[in-house]
């Protein structure tokens, strides 16, 4: 996957200078770093240029230049193929401020000047990378927090505006975010319990303090965030961030993840959840850092909602389509079933529609759905009086509710007076309550229908309907959003509108309006909005697949509704989840004669810089003086056929055994092996382990099916490969991809997408391939893939000694230990004899061995993370 990161970078020369200097802007750029190589560069048919430019580690930056005179910079730090950053983070600001710094130059020879407007920042992306330029005038703060670059600037016509890691997030003229967010009039928050997910801006938490909550409680992360809203967002925030404890608020400052799981635990619940954090992203699949992100508040989230709770959230604008469908896809696939509707609004700082959604659990929880009433499409007409907004009485929706009575009223609680043209002033009536209208609407509609096709809405809209009025009537939400100054004249304007269909026709020109009700603008005056803003229904089980999946999961992580090539369980390890991963807890010699015994402790399992790590240790001290981990999936998650990849790192360290493996959940045709084994990688961590030449130590890995009619006809040798890495390597020198395609067909085993071998039993199945005379336990199953037609777990651990080490392999120092020890019965009686006396012995010998564990991380099986697609 690649992502990127749109910087803008400025204004170059003018267009008439272009056909000489065409490429001198872009040519500066590989001067001012020593990182970038030029590729190759072309003229645009439209005047403008595209160069693409290399570094030595791998990043991209496209340089595109537009005839307007714009040059933009993206610089992709994602590599296919390669699921780490290429750059840090921190070298990719560095570079960024370099290249910032560089292309601020005003020596117009040399280097052409290619910002506009000095240090200010004045560029920023649409949710579909368009770039566009603001009427900022100054900074009003920057600083950098632990988590993102913060920045205050000032905005002639939005006001103060917040600006996150360079994407513009909320001004003084954005109230309609905060309020298509919270659904304002359609929800009823009074006397609720709610959390709130972000929203260090404290708009959000602001406005739903207004509706007389029981309680809110507000998750943020950044409290340089909050500390500056609080000082420079105050017409949005108001006085809730002076103080982080109120009667009936708390502002806690911690990873909501961690608040959310401690939530979980103790059972709480609430009425409302609001995600007020991260968009969703562009991409081509739902994978990497962000999406995991965000099922992950989804499954959390949902799990700490009451019967008939509701996560409510922002996604991405509505120029991007397919991340809201790859969203909507998501949704889909959540433990918690749900059924979710979708809104839009203008968001003036944005400068495009924004896409809200809205989650409901009560279906899930058994309420009972009517359906809604069947729409008939009719046409209305909607007469504006001056264009005014006065519409005989009608308030549409999205129509700010701080415009009253000819005066307009901004977020920052100013008014200014209107026009003295009395028809060209902003005229609004009062909200009535909800019981006054209900009937009155109705009664409305009556009378058009009866009389002529022009109806009276008044405050309909603000009712909280969806749309609905009765069986016949349908009404769209039509916001009447107006942009920039216009000449004053006396104006008259109609608005036809036929369902989703809406045009306009100006007779004359508009007054002054108020920045933040923006939108198209015509020659001549004001252009209503052609986009209707709409609510879409869905339902979270509806399958919509090109290629049905013949997957199966079960597990309390286990994913619903996927499609071939879904992602279905995954694990980048940001946190150790003990409720995803189970830990076996054993005595040595339970299994293969091995010496640990099997922990639940941070020593020998945690995670660390969003990687799993897995040793062995020693304890003098202990009972059993060798401790180590093994981690399932037991209770999470199972799988029958699909794609099973891990990458990592595994052990080095005389007599480890890591593993990377599966085992039936069920053994639904008997015990070992007649059910079935998946040993997707196993190894050996002594790096000078050998049989004459031949390393079979962290050289040497294999990957092995087991199976067999019973624990003495195991069918191994048919379905077992191995691969050694060039003397010197060793798998425990760096992350590799193991990887497990597993169909209705065949079973395949590969490392970095090089296939290692692949087992495709014929119609006799696994019976045949193991060519046995005995019964056949899998008669019955009817399925040539048995016993590998059941679901698996998957498995993780650091195995010390056993069987697993021959006695007449070389080794520095010897073998400590005979797998034909003798006995020691005095100590574990329920321990095999020979087990427990290979432990002493062991033990006794752990001068040869122990200074080979004393390397650090390369002692640790590392993993990097776990994925699972569907097939």
């Amino acid at each position: 996957m690649i992502r990127t990161v749109t910087k803008t970078l400025g204004l170059v020369q003018k267009v008439q200078q272009r056909n000489k200097k065409k490429y001198e802007e872009s040519r500066m750029l590989r001067r001012s770093s020593e990182i970038l190589q030029h590729q190759y560069e072309y003229e645009l048919v439209d005047g403008g240029f595209f160069e693409l430019l290399k570094g030595d580690n791998g990043i991209l930056v496209c340089v595109r230049g537009y005839p307007e005179g714009l040059v933009t910079c993206n610089i992709e730090y994602y590599i296919k193929g390669n699921d780490k950053l290429v750059m840090s983070l921190d070298e990719i600001r560095q570079l960024e401020e370099e290249l910032g710094e560089k292309l601020s130059s005003t020596r117009t020879h040399a280097c052409p000047a290619l910002k506009r407007g000095g240090e200010l920042h004045k560029y920023f992306p649409t949710a579909d990378e368009r770039l566009l330029e603001y009427d900022i005038d100054k900074t009003l703060y920057e600083e950098k927090s632990p988590f993102q670059k913060i920045l205050i600037v000032h905005s002639r016509s939005l006001g103060n505006l917040l600006v996150l890691d360079n994407l513009q997030n909320i001004s003084e003229s954005d109230l309609i975010y905060t309020e298509s967010l919270m659904q304002r009039g359609k929800e009823n928050y009074e006397g609720k319990e709610i959390v709130i997910l972000g929203g260090g801006d404290g708009a959000l938490l602001w406005e739903l303090l207004k509706e007389k909550p029981k309680f809110v409680t507000m998750l943020e992360i950044d409290e340089l965030v909050m500390k500056a809203c609080g000082k420079y967002l105050r017409s949005c925030c108001g006085d809730c961030l002076d103080k982080y404890k109120g009667d009936n608020y708390e502002i806690i400052v911690e990873d909501c993840v961690k608040v959310l799981k401690k939530y979980v635990e103790e059972g709480r619940k609430f009425d409302y959840v609001f995600g007020d954090m991260t968009d969703v992203p562009l991409s081509s699949t739902p994978q990497g850092e962000v999406w995991d992100f965000i099922r992950l508040i989804l499954d959390l989230s949902l799990s700490v909602l009451k019967p008939q709770g509701k996560y409510m959230t922002h996604a991405n604008g509505a120029s991007c389509p397919e991340a809201l469908s790859m969203f909507e896809q998501q949704l889909n696939k959540l433990r918690v079933p749900v059924d979710f509707t979708s809104s839009h609004a203008f968001i003036p700082s944005f400068m495009e529609d924004w896409v809200f959604y809205q989650l409901d659990t009560e279906t899930f929880f058994g309420k009972q759905v009517v359906d809604k009433p069947k729409r008939t499409e009719k046409p209305i007409s909607l007469m504006f009086t001056g264009c005014h907004c006065r519409l005989t009485e009608v308030e549409l929706e999205e129509v700010n509710t701080h415009l009253r009575g000819g005066r307009v009223e901004n977020n920052l609680g100013k008014t200014t007076p209107s026009s003295p043209d009395r028809d060209s002033n902003l005229d609004l009536p009062a909200l009535s309550s909800r019981a006054q209208h209900d009937k009155r609407d109705l009664e409305n509609i009556t009378a058009a229908s009866t009389n002529r096709n022009t109806i009276s809405l008044r405050d309909y809209y603000k009712s909280g309907g969806l749309g609905y009025l009765s069986n016949t009537w349908y009404v769209p939400r039509v916001a009447v959003l107006i942009a920039r100054r216009i000449e004053p004249t006396t104006v008259r304007s109609f608005i036809n509108i036929k369902c989703s269909r809406v045009q306009t026709s100006v007779k004359t020109a508009t007054p002054s309006f108020p920045p933040y009700l923006q939108n198209d603008v015509t020659k001549h005056g004001v252009c209503i909005r052609k986009h209707p803003l709409t609510t879409r229904v869905g339902h979270s089980r509806q399958k919509r697949c090109d290629q049905d999946s013949i997957s199966e999961v079960t597990g309390s992580f286990a994913w619903w509704g996927y499609c071939v090539g879904d992602l279905i369980f995954y694990d980048n390890f940001d946190d150790l989840e003990l409720d995803r991963w189970d830990h076996q807890i054993w005595q040595p010699g339970v299994v293969n004669n091995e010496f640990q015994e099997y922990v639940n402790n941070r020593d020998n399992s945690w995670v660390q810089d969003s990687t799993l790590h897995i040793r062995a240790t020693t304890n003098e001290n202990a009972q059993n003086h060798i401790h180590s981990a093994k981690m399932h999936t037991t209770n999470s998650f199972a799988f029958k056929y699909g794609k099973l990849e891990v990458r990592a790192k595994l052990p080095a360290g005389d007599w480890l055994w890591p593993a990377l493996w599966l085992m039936p959940k069920d053994n639904a045709y008997g015990g070992w092996p007649t059910s079935g084994e998946i040993d997707m990688a196993e190894s050996r961590g002594n790096r000078e382990l050998k049989y004459g030449d031949w390393n079979f130590g962290s050289e040497y890995m294999e990957s092995t099916l087991h199976f067999g009619p019973d624990s003495n006809s195991d069918g191994r040798e048919h379905a077992h490969f191995t691969r050694n890495t060039a003397a010197g390597d060793g798998w425990d020198r760096d992350f590799h991809k193991y990887q497990l395609e597993w169909t209705d067909n065949h079973v395949k085993f590969s490392i970095d997408n090089n296939e290692l071998g692949t087992v495709t039993p014929g119609n006799g199945g696994f019976y045949g391939l193991g060519e046995w005379n005995t019964g056949n336990p899998w008669a019955s199953s009817g399925n040539k893939m048995a016993p590998f037609d059941k679901p698996f777990f998957i498995i993780m651990n650091v195995a010390v000694g056993g069987m697993y080490f021959p006695d007449d392999a070389t080794n520095p120092g010897g073998k400590p230990w005979s797998s034909s020890s003798g006995n020691a019965k005095q100590y574990f009686p329920s321990i095999q004899l020979k087990t427990f006396q290979g432990v002493i012995d062991f033990w006794n010998g752990r001068q040869q061995w122990l200074p080979t564990w004393d390397i650090g991380d390369d002692q640790h099986l590392q993993v990097d993370y776990v994925k699972v697609f569907a097939v």
